[in-house]
């Protein structure tokens, strides 16, 4: 199983972090022209590039990762993956990952050789891996492989649904807690009623989100 990853979002990410935590310091925020040709596939990743670009001509830097995190979630994922999270999935492998977006986690998970079935109602057009449309009912065609949720929307039932169709022992939901901007009230109760936590892990995350990586197991 391969163990090194490129991981192109993460390495952007980290281009902000003392932006982040030194918001008093003035300093020219990172270009992100590199990343045009990439935005061309994705009219919202080149109307945020287009915003981040006019910020740029400012004088408040400490306000480019806010910026820059609309492009990026964009190109990526909206949550940030690195290596130790990485390694958690791929240890619960194989994976079925439903509300996979453009499917930037499963293709970082193929690339170590974990087995991922990605999902998505409507595939994102800037995709880095193959994602077949597919409704959250498609979690039950796979009750071998480990449910993987990544910041699923908490203004549709998709993640609740999803959990509910799942014939499988082990769930990795990586998100906000209850409350939080992922997952609805309805997918939360499933976890609190039914399910056992059994990891709780820190993954980078932008400044003002709380998302975690959580492993749980069917009581």
């Amino acid at each position: 199983m391969t163990t090194a990853t490129l991981n192109p979002y993460l390495e952007e990410f980290l281009k902000f972090q003392e932006l982040q935590r030194e918001p008093g310091i003035q300093r020219a925020p990172p270009p992100l022209d590199h990343l045009h040709a990439r935005c061309e596939a994705s009219p919202s990743a080149r109307s945020a590039l287009t915003r981040y670009k006019a910020f740029m001509s400012g004088n408040t830097p400490f306000l480019a990762a806010t910026l820059a995190r609309e492009v990026l979630v964009r190109l990526y994922s909206w949550a940030v993956p690195d290596d130790a999270a990485l390694i958690t999935i791929a240890a619960q492998g194989p994976v079925v990952e439903i509300g996979a977006g453009n499917g930037y986690w499963a293709s970082l998970l193929r690339q170590r050789g974990v087995t991922v079935h990605a999902y998505d109602r409507a595939p994102w057009v800037n995709l880095h891996t193959e994602v077949l449309v597919g409704e959250a009912r498609r979690a039950a065609d796979h009750p071998e492989a480990t449910l993987l949720l990544c910041w699923p929307p908490y203004v549709l039932p998709m993640a609740a649904q999803a959990l509910a169709a799942y014939q499988g022992d082990t769930v990795v939901y990586i998100g906000e807690g209850q409350g939080g901007c992922t997952a609805d009230d309805a997918f939360h109760a499933q976890l609190a009623a039914q399910w056992r936590l059994v990891v709780e892990q820190e993954i980078p995350r932008w400044d003002g989100w709380h998302d975690h990586l959580w492993v749980y197991q069917r009581q």
